[in-house]
């Protein structure tokens, strides 16, 4: 994946969200390799430094684990979180976006009056996803 750097955080912190993205997308499967150090450097045109302080985030956020001599590989911890809500309101909006910055490794399911979707993404206050009645 090509990855161009912006100015509004660091390198290490947009490299740590782009693997952390291809992890939930699937790219890096649970208990698998990730690529070397030195792999990721030349793949993405920064310096080891920067992709081993990437893994580093990524280790603290628990997506990613080390053994020594044999590198790193993604986790196989998988976490859940059910978020209920009654009607959405500004407020609400709010709290479930920042979860959603905060934890984005986490696949969250909404349910609000009868109704289920996927809640994987930030919302708006306008917006209205598809939704899927469970009753």
């Amino acid at each position: 994946m090509k990855i161009t750097f912006g100015q509004q955080t660091t390198k290490v912190k947009q490299l740590a969200d782009l693997i952390s993205q291809e992890i939930s997308m699937g790219t890096y499967k649970s208990d698998s390799a990730l690529p070397s150090i030195n792999q990721l450097s030349r793949n993405y045109h920064v310096s080891r430094d920067t992709v081993f302080k990437a893994f580093i985030d990524l280790k603290d956020r628990g997506m990613i684990d080390s053994t020594p001599g044999k590198g790193y590989y993604v986790t196989n911890k998988l976490k859940n979180i059910l978020l209920l809500l009654d009607e959405y309101s500004q407020f609400k909006y709010s709290l479930y976006n920042s979860f959603i910055k905060k934890l984005s490794i986490i696949k969250w399911t909404c349910f609000s009056t009868n109704i289920m979707k996927d809640c994987s993404t930030p919302l708006s206050a306008n917006h209205r996803e598809d939704t899927t009645n469970i009753s």
